[in-house]
């Protein structure tokens, strides 16, 4: 079996995706979570974490968020998520430029035996895993509660969150997508413009493109046409306000250009999971970590 250079006391052990799993899955692993959290930061930081003992996953809600692994210089949106191995040297900061980055972390590790359990890639970026948002709510629920059986459901969310994140990789479409500045470009019209009617054709236009051809390529980049994600655009938008904000539900949706309540409502459990007034209820107590701490 193929195994890293050490970097803690016993060689971390590199399994395949169905092996990482199933490790997780057997009572006889042990799996123990770090600090899970929302945060909420502003401005440039950065922090390095070398050689971590635990995996690193982030979701990204809001802003941008710069990952430098190796040589590699990654860029991670709203709506995409990075999941760093145990061991694997990295560098994390923000881009002061972007707006206030809002993300969801996860620390963990998951051991057999002695030794930590990886998988080959130095690390994993899942784009549009915006539907991993429910599963990570309800793993931070259970993170730090005493239950009896509080173990044993987190070690269950950790499967699903891992299986679903795992099946997304090969959910985009192969070809040419759009190059880095111009996925900037469509997060920079996003930001500005998503509560002003923005729709497909402002996209394709704000990039200099006929809308055919932006389809083509921004589907093979975000696997879902451009309509759907700016559905998913809209209602997380929608979802930061309901938790920040004592606006009526009908008012946060006429503010993100969404005139009918019932069809603002539709959207938000489509994308969401729940409706507004039970997202609201659900996240407007645990708000999100501003302390300038690690990511």
């Amino acid at each position: 079996m193929a195994r890293r250079p050490s970097t803690q006391a016993s060689d971390p052990v590199v399994l395949d995706d169905s092996a990482w799993l199933a490790a997780v899955a057997d009572p006889s692993s042990k799996v123990a979570f770090g600090v899970c959290r929302y945060h909420h930061k502003h401005g440039m930081w950065t922090n390095p974490r070398w050689s971590m003992r635990d995996h690193f996953v982030t979701l990204i809600e809001q802003g941008c968020l710069v990952a430098e692994i190796d040589d590699q210089v990654i860029e991670l949106h709203s709506g995409d998520m990075l999941w760093i191995p145990a061991a694997t040297p990295n560098l994390i900061r923000g881009d002061p430029s972007q707006p206030d980055l809002r993300h969801i972390n996860l620390r963990f590790s998951v051991h057999a035996g002695v030794a930590p359990v990886v998988f080959a890639q130095r690390y994993r970026l899942f784009r549009r895993a915006a539907s991993l948002r429910p599963l990570l709510d309800e793993l931070l629920a259970y993170h730090g509660d005493p239950g009896a059986h509080a173990a044993v459901r987190l070690r269950g969310l950790l499967l699903a969150v891992a299986t679903a994140a795992f099946a997304l990789e090969g959910s985009l479409a192969d070809g040419p997508g759009l190059d880095a500045q111009q996925r900037r470009r469509v997060q920079q019209l996003v930001a500005e413009r998503v509560g002003d009617g923005l729709d497909p054709a402002g996209l394709a236009d704000g990039l200099g493109l006929s809308l055919d051809y932006f389809t083509r390529r921004f589907r093979h980049s975000y696997g879902v046409p451009p309509r759907r994600f700016l559905i998913e655009e809209r209602m997380r938008l929608a979802g930061i306000q309901l938790c920040e904000s004592d606006q009526a539900v009908a008012a946060i949706g006429r503010g993100l250009g969404l005139d009918d309540p019932n069809l603002f409502s539709r959207q938000f459990r489509l994308v969401m999971g729940c409706s507004p007034s039970a997202w609201r209820h659900r996240h407007q107590a645990p708000e999100f970590d501003q302390r300038d701490d690690r990511p």
